[in-house]
């Protein structure tokens, strides 16, 4: 297993912690109290607060601390608009390009995915890990670091909204689409794997515009 660096390692706990709403949309924090909450040093929290900036997840504020951003449905919508022709295009190429081990991982996790989509999670870190594990597993697939890169920017905040807004019943339907999204690019069927992620992005609107409506 690959050991991750203080900054990634770093990054990857404040992430699930604004994206599990341990830390407050709208809430000021200093630098210390975060680097004290995730028990790593200030350079580490520094290089993730940049990547979580860039992400639109926190906005630093000079001189007077981190804020985390709201949870908005009109930014989501704005940021499907793109992640659609991201996803599509991660989705097609990893099911050209995709190793025999990327398809044989993807074809393990989508089966076990599918059959977790017929329970609700346990927790939403649960569920969190499930649509970030089936996320990176198809970008990593395309073989191509930046749709790799670019993805990034929009996952973080698109999974927080989601996982914000999320009931029991939304994570079965999310994970068997995000599993039949695996399944077809594992099997290398480029043209239902664009079309299983067109239908993810799909529900994800329908998901922004009623979280919107009933705000």
């Amino acid at each position: 297993m690959k050991t991750l660096s203080d900054a990634e390692a770093t990054f990857q706990k404040l992430e699930e912690m604004i994206v599990l709403t341990e830390l407050k949309p709208g809430v000021m924090y200093s630098e210390k109290e975060l680097a004290e909450v995730v028990g790593f040093g200030r350079t580490p929290v520094r290089e993730a607060l940049q990547r979580l900036e860039i992400e639109g997840l926190v906005a630093i504020k000079q001189r007077r601390g981190i804020q985390i951003t709201e949870v908005d449905a009109d930014v989501q919508l704005r940021l499907l608009e793109i992640r659609r022709p991201l996803q599509n295009f991660a989705a097609e190429y990893a099911a050209i390009r995709g190793t025999d081990e990327d398809r044989r991982i993807m074809q393990t996790f989508g089966e076990e995915l599918l059959e977790a989509s017929k329970a609700p999670p346990a927790s939403r870190s649960q569920a969190l890990s499930a649509v970030r594990t089936a996320h990176d597993l198809v970008v990593d697939a395309c073989h191509n670091e930046f749709a790799q890169k670019t993805m990034r920017v929009v996952q973080g905040l698109s999974r927080r909204f989601w996982i914000f807004h999320m009931k029991r019943e939304d994570f079965n339907i999310a994970a068997e689409l995000h599993a039949r999204l695996l399944l077809d690019v594992a099997n290398g069927e480029a043209v239902a794997a664009v079309a299983a992620s067109n239908a993810l992005v799909d529900y994800l609107e329908a998901f922004a515009r009623e979280s919107k409506e009933w705000k």
